[in-house]
C-alpha cells in the first residue's frame, strides 16, 4: 500500500482543520500547555489565580466581551452550562473567537448529546465544533463523556498529553490526527477501540500506553508518529490494524501480548529502528498469532530488525505460518 496516498487521502477528507496551537484537553487528567508549566484548578499558571467564571451558551459572547484583555499565558477559565452541548459548537466558537480573550473552557457541568463529541469532518455536522480558534486555550469535558468523535481534535497543535477518562469507551477515527505537540498518550482502562487514525502524524509523541479494556486498535492508528519510541500493548487487544504503526522510526522494540489475534498489513512497515519483536501467543484458536503482508517490511536498507521472540514451543509453528516464514531466520525462542 502506498503510505503517501493514506497520508494524503487522509488530509483530504478533513472538510475543515481545527487548528488550535496551544489547546490543552482534559479527559479525567490535568495537562500542561506547551512550554509552560501546569494548569491549575482555576485555569491559570502554577502559582497564579484567577476565579472562574460561570456563564450559559447563549449569554457567553456578552460575558466575554466584559472581561478586560488578557494575555496566552493568563486565560480565563468560563464554566459553560448547556444541556446539549454538540448543538452548540458553532455558537461557542463565534464568542471565543469575536471576543478576542484568551480562555479555558470548563464544560464539565454540560451534557454531550448521546456522549459524543460530534466529528467536525463530516459536511452535515461543520458548525458543531470549534476551530481555527487561537484564543481556545483549554478544554475540561464533561465527565460523562463515551465517545470521541473522529476528527474531534485533530490539528490541535498545542495538546501536549491526554488521558482518557473512566467513561469513555471509542476514540473515533483521525481524532486526534496531526496534534504535533503530543508528547504521550494513556488510554484509560473503559477504551474498547481506538479508531482508524486516531493519533496519526502525531510527531512529538514518544510513548503510548493501551490500557488493558482495549480490543482493537484500528488501521493507521499511530502511523506516521516518527517521534514514538516505546508502545505499551493492553492484555485485551485482539487486532492490530493495517500500518497501525507504519512510519514510526525510532520505534525501537514492541511486545505483542498473547490476546492478539492477528496483525494486520505493513501493520509495523518501515519501523527503520525496530529491532526486536517478542509474540507471546502460542495455545488457543488461533493457535499463533497472524500476520499480513509485509507486516515488518521496511523500505530502509538498514533496518534494524534482527529478533522476533515468540515461545519456545511455538518456534517451528511461527517459522513455518504464512507471513512468518518470511522472518524464519530471525525467529527464535523468547529468553527465559
Amino acid at each position: 500500500m502506498d503510505t503517501k496516498l493514506f497520508s494524503d487521502g487522509f488530509a483530504a477528507k478533513r472538510t475543515a482543520k481545527m487548528l488550535v496551537p496551544a489547546l490543552a484537553l482534559v479527559l479525567g487528567g490535568v495537562l500542561a500547555l506547551a512550554g509552560g508549566a501546569p494548569l491549575n484548578a482555576l485555569g491559570g499558571r502554577e502559582g497564579q489565580s484567577k476565579e472562574p467564571v460561570t456563564a450559559r451558551v447563549s449569554t457567553l459572547a456578552n460575558v466575554l466581551e466584559d472581561l478586560p484583555a488578557n494575555s496566552a499565558e493568563n486565560p480565563y477559565t468560563i464554566t459553560l452550562t448547556s444541556n446539549n452541548i454538540n448543538a452548540n459548537w458553532g455558537a461557542i466558537n463565534n464568542a471565543v473567537f469575536s471576543a478576542g480573550k484568551y480562555v479555558i473552557l470548563d464544560l464539565s457541568a454540560c451534557s454531550a448529546s448521546g456522549g459524543t463529541i460530534e466529528s467536525y469532518s463530516l459536511p452535515s455536522n461543520d458548525d458543531n465544533c470549534i476551530k481555527d480558534n487561537d484564543y481556545l486555550k483549554g478544554l475540561i469535558l464533561p465527565d460523562s463523556l463515551k465517545n470521541i468523535g473522529g476528527g474531534a481534535f485533530s490539528d490541535c497543535t498545542g495538546l501536549t498529553s491526554v488521558t482518557t477518562g473512566n467513561s469513555v469507551t471509542s476514540i473515533g477515527g483521525g481524532a486526534f490526527s496531526g496534534c504535533t505537540g503530543l508528547t504521550s498518550v494513556t488510554i484509560g482502562n473503559s477504551v474498547t477501540s481506538i479508531g482508524g487514525g486516531a493519533f496519526s502524524d502525531c510527531t512529538g509523541l514518544t510513548s503510548v500506553t493501551i490500557g488493558n479494556s482495549v480490543t482493537s486498535i484500528g488501521g493507521y492508528a499511530f502511523s506516521g508518529c516518527t517521534g514514538l519510541t516505546s508502545v505499551t500493548i493492553g492484555n485485551s487487544v485482539t487486532s492490530i490494524g493495517d500500518g497501525a504503526f507504519i512510519n514510526c522510526i525510532y520505534l525501537a522494540n514492541i511486545d505483542i501480548p498473547t490476546s492478539v489475534e492477528s496483525i494486520g498489513n505493513q501493520a509495523f512497515g518501515n519501523c527503520a529502528s525496530l529491532a526486536a519483536v517478542t509474540v507471546r501467543r502460542f495455545g488457543g484458536k488461533p493457535q499463533i498469532t497472524s500476520i499480513g503482508s509485509s507486516a515488518f517490511f521496511s523500505r530502509y536498507r538498514n533496518s534494524a530488525l534482527t529478533h522476533i521472540y515468540v515461545p519456545r514451543d511455538g518456534v517451528t509453528a511461527y517459522k513455518a505460518a504464512q507471513g512468518w516464514s518470511d522472518y524464519a531466520a530471525s525467529i527464535s525462542a523468547i529468553p527465559e
